[in-house]
């Protein structure tokens, strides 16, 4: 830390000196965990030329923060009964029935987010459901 901001050693190639060359590089550097916004400077350090060009930049970030989101479940009805659906809100005589014992595979996504159930009777439904990243 120095007046406030954050400081770190710079982080640079050295591309050779080419009257046509084309060359595409890869520069990794390690974020901050305080900061999200960053300048990224382009520069010619030498005195042989005096001109740079980019044709494109790519910023990546390396690492997804939290969890990645379910892409398939599988679930089993432990108690009570069940309707659900994908598409509508389900009652208590419309919607696909589940009974317990009987399980349900979330192909997908949009399966798992669209998922609405309600219970048919007295007993409130337990669905135990794992989840594939």
């Amino acid at each position: 830390m120095d007046a406030g901001t954050w400081r770190t050693a710079p982080t640079f190639i050295t591309l050779a000196n080419s009257n046509g060359a084309w060359t595409q590089f890869t520069l990794n550097f390690n974020a901050h965990g305080l900061y999200t916004d960053y300048t990224i400077t382009f520069a010619n350090l030498v005195a042989l030329s005096s001109d740079i060009f980019i044709d494109s930049i790519r910023l990546i970030e390396a690492h997804v923060r939290g969890p990645l989101p379910a892409v398939e479940a599988f679930g089993v009805l432990e108690a009570g009964q069940i309707r659900f659906s994908k598409n509508n809100t389900p009652t208590t005589t419309i919607g696909q029935l589940l009974e317990i014992g009987q399980n349900y595979l979330f192909e997908n996504f949009d399966d798992i987010r669209k998922f609405k159930a309600i219970r048919t009777g007295a007993t409130s439904g337990l669905l135990t459901v794992e989840y594939r990243r």
